[in-house]
């Protein structure tokens, strides 16, 4: 079960201001009693040379400083990394998420996922959504994602087929068509035009961004991935809370829009 902490995050449209005017990465501390939470807000990138990788390393060793190594953990978005010892590869693998968990295992310090997956978050927005709107959503995330990797990467059916055996998995539908055929046709339903054609365009249209982000509300995808943000926020400061409760020095790395949007609730609870 997810709580909702809605009421105490940044609204959307505060959110969306305020992620205009952030510097990226977007990295905050909050002291409680003889402990302490650091939170890296990362720009997703896999490139090694970006320049976040280096201040990710100096913030890592302002909290080592800070807190001596003692009872900390590490949080991280997705999945639960198992990087190897090399960090150019972590990082092209992994991105942030991946070398932060590098350099925790190095310390000899647990680094595990504070992020909701499907399992939690797919339960809840059945409650307001259909099954065809909940995992369009979440294919269109995936389109997105994939539109940005470089050219390298998995060809486009290759990363759709992982995707949605993954989400199979996950949620256990055995009775719904979860297919890339399937896909292409709740396309054409929602949008009346052809699956292939915004695929071929996304790099040049944003059309799955657009249609995933949740500060918009042309679609009624939109209003799957406002509240899928929503979910995804509350579960980690929930969790969050939860490893404050027990005396916990964090070091919480998640792309930059979180910690932005969870900044207000996180400054209220973490006491």
């Amino acid at each position: 079960m997810i709580k909702n902490y809605e009421s105490l995050m940044h609204s959307f449209e505060d959110w969306s201001n305020l992620f205009k005017d952030k510097k990226i990465p977007y990295c905050y501390e909050i002291k409680g009693k003889n402990q302490i939470l650091f939170y890296f807000g990362a720009n997703h990138s896999r490139d090694p040379k970006n320049h976040q990788f280096d201040k990710l390393r100096k913030y890592w060793k302002e909290f080592l400083n800070e807190t001596s190594g003692q009872n900390c953990l590490v949080l991280t978005e997705g999945e639960t990394k198992k990087p190897t010892d090399n960090e150019e590869q972590t990082i092209i693998k992994y991105s942030e998420s991946g070398l932060i968990s590098l350099l925790a295992k190095r310390e000899g310090i647990e680094a595990k996922s504070a992020d909701a997956g499907y399992t939690q978050t797919t339960p809840e927005l059945l409650k307001q959504f259909s099954r065809e709107e909940v995992i369009y959503h979440f294919f269109a995330q995936m389109i997105y994602i994939w539109s940005r990797m470089p050219l390298k990467n998995p060809d486009f059916e290759d990363e759709a087929s992982r995707f949605l055996n993954q989400y199979k998995e996950a949620v256990g539908w055995t009775d719904f068509d979860v297919s890339l055929d399937n896909m292409k046709k709740i396309h054409k339903k929602f949008f009346d035009h052809e699956f292939d054609e915004a695929v071929e365009d996304e790099k040049e249209s944003s059309f799955f961004y657009n249609i995933s982000n949740p500060t918009k509300d042309d679609t009624k995808l939109n209003k799957v991935a406002r509240q899928d943000t929503i979910l995804r926020n509350s579960y980690v400061i929930q969790n969050i809370k939860k490893y404050w409760e027990e005396k916990k020095n964090l070091f919480v790395v998640f792309g930059s829009s979180h910690p932005i949007m969870q900044e207000p609730a996180l400054r209220k609870l973490l006491k």
